[in-house]
């Protein structure tokens, strides 16, 4: 914790050291730098998340202060990206500074809001977001985004604010090309459904969840 002449930090030992003339975020961003810039490191969960502060003015200075160094940063690879408190456009301007063929996985907690086409499609358009095999956003956020966007996930979690019906046929033939399970994934949509070949039954690769 900050104090008028210096801070606290806890060392790995759990120990509380004073800091003469130091501030605790500048610390803590030294130590975070060290681990990202070093290229033997591979972070498997690497969080970020902007706490709900009252003064929207100090929140934005906070995001603008991470995100100018971050985009410095060499990262290390990272396979698994969280966010927490953030608006899914910064999500996007974050995203661009990790290597795409690392990341696995994109969690998100986010502040609920409707989010807009051409700002979903930013950051659908980004190559980590491509290659990124799961996706998770809460609920209150919903994506007005195609559903063409998520076909390459192994596994989703999202709200959208349009869900057509050609929408449900491209996920339900979709689910019938890769699923293990045909059967029990084609009544989920058609409860009478019978599979016009024998083959559309037997299929064993898994690649898709919804």
């Amino acid at each position: 914790m900050d104090m008028e002449d210096g801070c606290m930090v806890t060392e790995y030992d759990r120990r509380m050291n004073g800091v003469e003339g130091g501030k605790q975020i500048e610390l803590a961003l030294g130590d975070l730098e060290r681990i990202v810039n070093n290229p033997k490191v591979t972070l498997e969960t690497f969080l970020l998340m902007l706490m709900n502060y009252d003064d929207m003015e100090v929140r934005k200075k906070r995001y603008e202060e991470l995100s100018e160094k971050f985009q410095k940063w060499s990262w290390a690879k990272v396979e698994t990206l969280m966010f927490g408190g953030l608006q899914f456009k910064e999500v996007g301007s974050i995203l661009t500074n990790f290597d795409a063929k690392n990341l696995k996985k994109i969690q998100m907690d986010l502040f609920d809001e409707e989010i807009g086409k051409e700002v979903a499609e930013e950051v659908a358009d980004l190559e980590q977001w491509k290659n990124a095999k799961v996706i998770g956003l809460n609920e209150g956020c919903k994506l007005d985004l195609g559903i063409a966007n998520f076909l390459h996930f192994d596994e989703l979690t999202v709200a959208l604010k349009r869900f057509t019906v050609e929408d449900a046929v491209t996920v339900r033939e979709k689910l019938l090309k890769t699923a293990a399970n045909t059967m029990e994934i084609a009544q989920v949509f058609e409860q009478q459904y019978t599979p016009k070949r024998r083959d559309q039954i037997l299929c064993r690769r898994s690649g898709f969840q919804y």
